[in-house]
């Protein structure tokens, strides 16, 4: 039925704001379905096993293929590569068709104007549609993330991409209203004020998507948030000012961030006035590219239960949780994020710094300024610390003089340490100069990983001071165990967990950023409950500094021996996991792919089907070796349950 042409741009405007509102809806509803399949869907399903094995065994055959959609693929480009998952672009796939049917629906029977005019003003609805859910993604307390489980990474993925679906769909917008008015000969449209507002929020917002480039990022990340916000503004206020079917979109996205900012700051407030020292905080210099902070917390009991995800959590964390620091004697009302490298039951939330640019570099120096202002009050001279601050530096530039090229970039296991010889390792670190500064925290936020007590075999993978999520997380299930174990509680779990801790470090001095944690580590490795496969990538054996001819020919015999080893234990017939308990030092890097095939090829049965586990933190490049293992394993005959969960500080 022909809509009659007085009501056409009433009918026009209506369809408009109903496909607003559901394009609103999809965008939202998208991360919180991908959540669905891909996290609690195993989640529950997981749940349901016995001490011996896991039950309901079609779903583990299907999940054995269906979990491969979160594998991470890479192509390479121009000699570059460049990584995608299948899970992530089939809701990008999904994403771009929904739209491209929202734009084109019910607008042809809308003949009061050209055609691709009445869609032009469509999609413009369609791109205000993405406001909400990109700035929903950046707040922190949201039911969006809660909901759909999604990571840090994750959820940068959906901001990104949406921000740069609503830069597309403008663009459509704009040309195909500027070929109207313009084929009409009517210029002076182009030229009144709500057009120029949508000209300048549209320039604003393609400034937001060049800096949001990786390559600008790594650059000048404070001036990326610095822009993302000013530009971000005004993109908003002249967005709402262009068009009145905006500012129903605008005003909601712009509250719902108002609100998280409210709560989160609320939140900081409480940390801070009401911990054991009111935010007065211990700053220690660990190194010259390490800083680590304890915050005094006054801890209240977790209760692990569901609602927990969705409300935002005052006085305790979980283990792998994160927070946004401040620091105002550095950079007033800079929050940035950061890793709880310890448990709830320590009392304190430690945070293990990485110094690198913008607000790291100016705590570290602030630190410095602080050392040499003390020095120069108790000696009279403020020589004295000039030195012991480039120590630090001095101490690094020898160690990385040691290096060597080739032999040592393999894996070579010089030999495996007792728990003794471990602990006098780290206890002969110097004790680290500490500091006092008022901080603050909004948080915690993050780590929806799958309950570890349910799988047969655990490892975890870091890298440099990816530890700070791996090893509260390690030791978070070692205690759990414990506690399940003395109460003879084997529900839902088997009854002898392998666990292993794979710990890719540059030197053995980096040891000493989790001192904090190795001693409540010691009792596992002693009782055989977990082994700690350290490994030095830019440091050579003691035994290597001596230049004699004796002792490189008794490293070459060790070398040789080692090696040997290394073949056998990637081979099918021998075991990662079986191997002797405690610490094992090797110098190289970890050869990723075989320590996930070894483990989970023991976990191959005909009989039971076992779980796995594997969780990673590190630059993405190595969480990627992680991801593409685990899906080898997944291929396995008999394989097991595998599931990977990674977490990047890239």
């Amino acid at each position: 039925m022909a809509i009659p042409f007085a009501e056409q741009f009433y009918v026009e405007r209506d369809r408009n704001f109903k496909y607003l509102f559901l394009s609103v809806m999809v965008t939202v509803l998208l991360p919180v379905f991908h959540g669905l399949i891909f996290l609690w869907l195993p989640w529950a399903l997981r749940g349901r096993r016995k001490a011996e094995s896991l039950t309901y065994k079609p779903f583990f055959t299907f999940l054995k293929y269906y979990e491969a959609l979160t594998r991470t693929f890479s192509i390479s480009i121009c000699g570059k590569l460049f990584y995608f998952q299948p899970s992530l672009l089939l809701v990008a796939i999904f994403h771009v068709g929904i739209n491209w049917l929202f734009a084109v629906a019910e607008t042809k029977d809308i003949t009061y104007e050209s055609w691709y005019y009445i869609v032009s003003k469509r999609v413009g609805r369609l791109s205000i549609a993405h406001v909400p859910i990109i700035l929903i993604l950046v707040a922190k307390n949201n039911l969006v993330a809660a909901a759909s489980g999604l990571t840090l990474d994750k959820a940068v993925f959906f901001h990104k991409w949406y921000g740069r679906s609503m830069f597309i769909t403008t663009i459509i917008h704009m040309v195909l209203s500027l070929k109207y008015w313009l084929g009409m000969d009517f210029q002076i449209m182009v030229k009144i004020p709500p057009q120029i507002f949508g000209f300048i929020a549209f320039s604003c917002l393609g400034m937001l998507n060049i800096a949001s480039l990786k390559f600008v990022r790594n650059m000048a990340f404070e001036f990326f948030l610095a822009q993302h916000r000013i530009f971000n503004f005004i993109m908003l206020l002249l967005a709402y000012f262009h068009n009145g079917g905006n500012h129903a979109a605008v005003i909601l996205g712009v509250h719902l961030l108002v609100l998280d900012r409210i709560v989160a700051r609320v939140l900081g407030l409480l940390h801070k006035f009401r911990g054991p020292t009111k935010g007065l905080c211990d700053f220690e210099i660990l190194d010259e590219t390490t800083v680590r902070v304890s915050i005094p917390i006054s801890v209240k009991k977790y209760s692990p239960k569901w609602y927990w995800f969705f409300v935002p959590r005052y006085k305790t964390w979980r283990a792998g949780q994160h927070v946004l620091f401040n620091c105002n004697k550095v950079q007033l009302l800079a929050y940035h994020p950061f890793t709880i490298a310890s448990l709830p039951d320590s009392g304190k939330m430690v945070l293990v710094i990485k110094v690198q640019t913008g607000f790291t570099r100016l705590l570290h120096k602030r630190l410095c300024k602080m050392a040499c202002e003390e020095d120069e009050e108790a000696a009279g001279s403020g020589s004295d610390s000039v030195v012991e601050l480039s120590h630090y530096s001095s101490e690094s530039l020898h160690s990385s003089d040691k290096l060597t090229d080739a032999k040592h970039e393999q894996d070579v296991e010089i030999f495996t340490k007792d728990v003794d010889d471990f602990q006098s390792m780290i206890s002969g670190f110097k004790l680290p100069r500490v500091f006092n500064l008022k901080a603050g925290i909004n948080g915690p936020f993050g780590a929806n990983y799958q309950p570890l007590t349910r799988f047969d075999s655990v490892v975890f993978f870091s890298a440099g001071s990816g530890a700070s999520f791996t090893l509260p997380v390690a030791l978070d299930l070692l205690k759990t165990l414990q506690e399940r174990d003395q109460a003879e509680d084997y529900l839902y779990r088997p009854h002898n967990a392998q666990i292993t801790i794979v710990l890719a470090m540059k030197q053995k001095s980096n040891l000493q950023w989790y001192d904090h944690l190795w001693k409540d580590f010691v009792p596992f490795f002693n009782a055989g409950k977990a082994h700690l496969a350290l490994h030095i990538t830019q440091e050579v054996p003691d035994a290597v500094e001596d230049d004699g001819s004796e002792t490189k020919e008794k490293l070459d015999d060790v070398h040789e021996v080692s090696t040997s080893v290394q073949e056998a234990n990637s081979s099918s017939q021998s075991s990662f996991s079986n191997r002797s308990k405690g610490v094992s030092v090797t110098y190289g890097r970890p050869d990723l792919e075989a320590i996930i095939t070894s483990s989970v090829h023991d976990l191959c049965s005909p009989t039971y089907r076992k779980a796995f586990a594997s969780v990673s933190c590190g630059p993405g490049a190595f969480n990627h070796k992680i991801l593409e293992a685990c899906e080898k394993g997944r291929l396995l005959s008999k394989a097991p349950d595998v599931y990977c969960y990674e977490e990047s500080f890239e």
